[in-house]
């Protein structure tokens, strides 16, 4: 495998205690060729001259050069990752916050590994979510269901199911160079959020996201994504911004709507089906046929086969989308045309 420079970037705004940590997870990876650029947003304390000193005392032979930067005034995470982009290097690009670790030595290498062998732009794996001390395991995403998605739809069928839900962990996402020189930077329109519209964007276009089967990096809760800098306000008008742009407008008029799935992800959506004439609802599972739920009454999933396509739209409630979307595939029922998932509906 040829070694080409990687370019570890590391973005930082304040929870500047944990550096150490984070760059000894770089400081350490067995991959023989990489930069680290470092982009500080405007923290507090953030002094530059220790994390050179820190890096030029613990660095090896594999760290072919570093750079670090702060910038004088804060940018927002869109803006300052867009920033270390370009002042970097490498033909792949591995992202890390300031307060979170590369999950093992092997990161980099096998992340490498992946590109050359699957010959992709982008590919993203798992995050372990930990506590705010990094000791105690807490969680992981995506979720096996999540993985699931990524591993099997197409990208037309994740872009349905990323307008409702951004599942995709940005912190176990990288690049390569190619990358953005085909589908460009991340939209500095937005602030905080640079990695859902990007996912949004280049799955509408056809640009399938691999998925690498391995744990990239331990995130720490409580870290850039949840400190006072993460302004709910500004949060909600990315999240707005998002639905505007890609709203497709699915057509509800002159329907009959459909519910597939009366577990637990319809009454999590309930709020936003109650303004819907839902006709009826089916289920895969054959103790629910037969029964009224929510004053509809629920069919076989082979109930839809009677339905002409084009007069009705079946709104998947289940965490098991992609068999549902297969079976509706092979049925002659096209995504965001015959059918959607609940998630899609805001």
């Amino acid at each position: 495998m040829k070694n080409d420079l990687v370019s570890v970037i590391i973005l930082s705004y304040n929870n500047l205690e944990y550096y150490s940590e984070c760059l000894d997870s770089v400081l350490c990876q067995s991959y023989s060729n990489i930069e680290i650029i470092i982009v500080d947003d405007e923290s507090k304390k953030f002094d530059k001259n220790v994390i050179v000193d820190y890096i030029e005392r613990n660095k090896n032979s594999n760290i072919l050069n570093y750079s670090v930067y702060s910038n004088e005034r804060n940018m927002g995470i869109v803006k300052n990752f867009n920033t270390a982009i370009k002042k970097s290097k490498g033909k792949y690009i591995v992202p890390l916050a300031i307060d979170d670790v590369l999950n093992d030595k092997d990161v980099v290498n096998d992340v490498v590994k992946f590109f050359v062998e699957n010959k992709c732009l982008i590919c993203t794996g798992y995050s372990d979510i930990y506590d705010s001390e990094m000791k105690k395991l807490v969680g992981k995403r995506p979720s096996e269901y999540g993985i699931e998605i990524l591993k099997n739809s197409s990208p037309s069928e994740l872009f349905s199911i990323l307008k409702g839900e951004n599942f995709i962990s940005a912190p176990a996402t990288n690049y390569t160079r190619d990358f953005f020189d085909e589908y460009g930077y991340f939209d500095e329109e937005y602030k905080l959020l640079e990695d859902w519209p990007k996912m949004l964007s280049i799955s509408k276009k056809g640009c399938k996201i691999k998925y690498i089967d391995r744990c990239i990096e331990k995130y720490r809760f409580g870290g850039i994504s949840t400190n006072k800098f993460f302004s709910r306000n500004i949060l909600d008008l990315d999240v707005k911004k998002i639905i505007k742009e890609f709203d497709e407008c699915v057509s509800f008029e002159n329907k009959k709507l459909v519910v597939w799935g009366t577990g637990y992800c319809y009454k999590k959506s309930k709020d936003k089906l109650k303004e819907f004439d839902i006709s009826y609802a089916v289920d895969s599972d054959v103790e629910k046929q037969g029964m009224q739920f929510d004053n509809l009454k629920i069919y076989n999933p082979s109930k839809l086969l009677d339905e002409k396509a084009e007069e009705i739209l079946i709104i998947v409630c289940s965490s098991h989308y992609l068999s549902i979307s297969n079976w509706l595939n092979k049925n002659g029922f096209a995504i965001d045309k015959n059918y959607i998932s609940v998630n899609a509906i805001k």
